[in-house]
């Protein structure tokens, strides 16, 4: 009798969550992006976006996530592959995407970018001294020796570059050892986290700590301490030049008002965004104050072109400075 029921039993069928439904979008809007051409990669992502969004229920807050182009490609493309750290944070989490994503959502954007920015020119296979090369040269610096001044500051330079396309390192490098360095940096940077990035005693002194114990994370987790001859190595030879880069991000330039910022990860990512809902009500303000200026100016180019029929290119222009950064998904 069991065996007969269960034949005739229909299985109960689980509708898959709204997480599981934005994953599942941001990994096809992955594979449209790597198959892409070099330079239409995010257009093709966008592109993937657009078509999936027409399949989802309407007036769902999954549905005013995926509004955001901007947002959706750059959280499909770069951040999702940067492994648990990033997938298990809020940002992944549709109802607080939901309610995150008009005000403060445009700037945090930006800032990520910037970051993500600089792992990438981090992780560069662009000549550079080794660790320990450039350790020497940073000590030669300290005591005056012109040709090392000079030098570090030529490496500066070379940092500040966004790498050449076959000299682009591999992002997911930092994917096994993020944890560990966000660690520490909520450990070191916690009680001074309103100081972040400023030339301050305090924060500069902490800077120094957060950089050697980066340092040492990143040589024991590649294996860079326990290897002798890694130099002989290209793979290995090439993470330590990595470790020489990051030590040289995180060192303070004499003369500058600001200082480094921590290498990116949960902590100063909450630290930003606190900051960032902190100001909300000015951000609205100034948005309505550009949006308002927006309006006077197009109005004025649609009166000098009263008589005729404005071009399509007028007309854009238009509508783009007209349409609010704070809440349309071209300005996010």
């Amino acid at each position: 009798l069991a065996t007969h029921v269960s034949r005739n039993s229909s299985l109960h069928e689980f509708k898959q969550t709204e997480e599981e439904v934005l994953i599942t979008i941001f990994k096809e809007m992955k594979q449209a992006y790597d198959k892409g051409p070099q330079d239409k990669r995010d257009d093709a992502a966008t592109a993937c976006l657009q078509g999936l969004r027409t399949g989802q229920e309407k007036n769902t807050c999954l549905q005013k996530v995926l509004q955001h182009d901007r947002f959706c490609v750059f959280f499909a493309t770069r951040v999702m592959g940067m492994g648990p750290h990033f997938r298990h944070r809020p940002e992944f989490k549709v109802n607080w995407l939901a309610k995150a994503i008009d005000t403060c959502m445009g700037i945090y954007l930006c800032w990520m970018k910037m970051q993500m920015a600089t792992l990438t020119r981090l992780t560069s296979k662009a000549p550079f001294p080794s660790y320990d090369e450039l350790e020497k040269l940073m000590e030669d610096a300290e005591e005056n020796v012109d040709t090392a001044k000079t030098k570090v500051a030529e490496l500066r330079k070379t940092l500040a570059k966004s790498p050449k396309t076959n000299e682009e390192g591999d992002l997911l490098i930092w994917v096994g050892v993020l944890r560990a360095i966000n660690e520490q940096a909520s450990k070191v940077f916690k009680p001074v986290e309103d100081k972040i990035g400023e030339m301050e005693g305090g924060y500069v002194t902490r800077l120094s700590v957060y950089r050697q114990s980066v340092v040492r994370i990143l040589q024991d987790s590649w294996g860079l301490t326990a290897n002798d001859d890694y130099k002989e190595n290209e793979i290995l030879a090439h993470l330590d030049r990595v470790v020489a880069c990051v030590m040289l991000h995180l060192m303070p330039k004499q003369g500058q008002g600001q200082s480094p910022e921590p290498l990116l990860g949960g902590f100063v990512m909450n630290s930003v965004w606190a900051a960032l809902n902190n100001i909300k009500e000015g951000i609205k303000e100034v948005s309505a104050s550009f949006e308002r200026g927006a309006r006077l100016t197009c109005e004025r180019e649609r009166r000098s072109v009263a008589g005729s029929t404005p071009s399509s290119t007028t007309t854009r222009t238009c509508i783009q400075r007209c349409t609010p950064w704070t809440t349309g998904r071209q300005r996010c």
